[in-house]
């Protein structure tokens, strides 16, 4: 198949100066700004009782990884 015009293949122009996406500025908090010492403690007791750590992460609204890293903190302490 052939195309009698250049125009069908021709690619649409791109905007020279596309305007800038903005930018969100995320920040990270410590755990320990977050939690205090007595909730940090009633996580670690929480888990020892059994309650899962996703269900914890919920709870005190904080990410799976951080209560990972509470509970790992506590372990070695």
């Amino acid at each position: 198949m052939q195309f009698s015009s250049p125009d069908l293949l021709a690619r649409p122009a791109k905007d020279p100066d596309p305007a800038p996406a903005p930018q969100v500025a995320i920040a990270a908090w410590a755990l320990s700004r977050r939690l205090s010492d007595e909730v940090g403690s009633a996580v670690v007791t929480a888990h020892l009782e059994g309650v899962r750590q996703r269900v914890l992460a919920d709870r005190y609204e904080v990410g799976l990884s951080s209560v990972k890293r509470l509970l790992r903190a506590a372990r070695g302490a």
